[in-house]
């Protein structure tokens, strides 16, 4: 496609979007379609190829993807829909169940106006996923005046299980423009779609009855200019309270992972004080052996509490005092009997006492 022909494509999307936007909402709801779906189910090796409407389903015909090669499995799938025009089809590929998580959420009630944003922006909160992991659709299910809360449906689904699905769909031939997920009855729902970019993208899709219908409606629109100023600056106003909302919503949760990340570093620092105010038994042999030397072994060892008892021989006694002093763990440190030597090793004998743990404050 020329830059041209893109650019008055582009504009008559914008013009379009601007008459609808005039339109009432409950004439733009009378006027919409339920959309006409080839929806494609790939079930182990085998794809099941059915027209869709609404709760009504057409199997069209199945396809044996393990037989024949690549062509022969397009032409198979060119059988199957002989007798079907794609270009008034939208193309759906429907995941298993067990290939998506779908879960219902509350959130403030401001989150409803930017409600795929605000998901995005909490999803490793909401779900095991980050956000750039996943493709995910999200809808409100209520919405009460005046309720501080709201509840919303949102499905999520891994980018490699969605992108496989796409990739083996355009290996047919079929370039899907919808990614649902089996549920609700059967029904293929416009409005869960893990490919789309939100409400604006389903509306892009209303079909061509609706924009007949707008070429129907534009003389009486044109009385609709006298308010056009009125609704420009509501538009304004609507536009600023969803930014304040936003920021609202943005600043209620880094409040509170701040508070998560004081919490937690408040507890372990008094996992750090109680380990060095009561150690283990295991704690303090293991300090025990990395601070006696090696010209000094040990035939008892008593631990009563907070008091340890060491019975032992050394070279030079007197230096334990000290290296063990010097650790965080002990304090206290003295011997309970005259140091003596023994003539067969010709080593010192002792006998320490010192208490285990942080000194206390005084």
């Amino acid at each position: 496609m020329s830059q041209l022909t893109q650019s008055v494509v582009g504009f008559f999307r914008w013009w379009g979007g601007e008459l609808r936007s005039l339109v009432p909402a409950p004439l733009r709801r009378a006027l919409r379609r339920e959309p006409d779906i080839l929806l494609l189910e790939f079930a182990g090796d085998r794809l099941v190829l059915r027209r869709c409407r609404g709760r009504k389903a057409h199997e069209l015909g199945a396809v044996e993807l393990r037989a024949g090669d690549p062509a022969a499995r397009r032409k198979a799938v060119k059988r199957a829909l002989r007798r079907v025009d794609l270009r008034r089809l939208e193309v759906a590929v429907r995941l298993p169940a067990g290939q998506a998580l779908r879960k219902a959420v509350e959130l403030p009630a401001a989150a409803a106006e930017n409600l795929r944003q605000v998901i995005g922006f909490e999803m490793n909160r909401l779900t095991p996923f980050e956000a750039d992991d996943v493709y995910f659709d999200c809808r409100v299910t209520r919405h009460e005046a005046g309720a501080q809360l709201i509840a919303a449906d949102l499905v999520v689904a891994p980018k490699n299980v969605v992108e496989a699905a796409l990739a083996r769909a355009g290996a047919l031939g079929l370039q899907p423009s919808i990614v649902d997920v089996v549920g609700d009855g059967g029904r293929v729902r416009a409005d869960f779609n893990l490919i789309s970019e939100g409400p604006d993208s389903r509306a892009a899709r209303s079909g061509i009855g609706f924009s007949a219908a707008l070429g129907l409606l534009a003389a009486a629109l044109c009385a609709a200019l006298v308010y056009i100023p009125l609704e420009r600056q509501r538009d304004l106003a609507d536009g600023l309270s969803r930014e304040v909302a936003q920021a609202r919503v943005e600043a209620q949760f880094v409040s509170r992972l701040r508070g998560e990340i004081e919490a937690a570093s408040q507890a372990k620092d008094f996992i750090v004080e109680k380990t060095l105010r009561h150690p283990t038994a295991t704690q303090t042999l293991h300090e025990l052996t990395r601070l006696l030397p090696d010209d000094t072994w040990l035939f008892q060892l008593r631990l009563n509490g907070d008091r340890a008892s060491l019975y032992g021989f050394s070279a030079s006694a007197s230096a334990l005092v000290g290296a063990l002093e010097a650790a965080a763990l002990f304090h206290g440190v003295g011997f309970r009997s005259p140091v003596t030597r023994d003539l067969k090793s010709n080593l010192e004998r002792f006998h320490l006492s010192l208490e285990v743990g942080a000194e206390p404050e005084p």
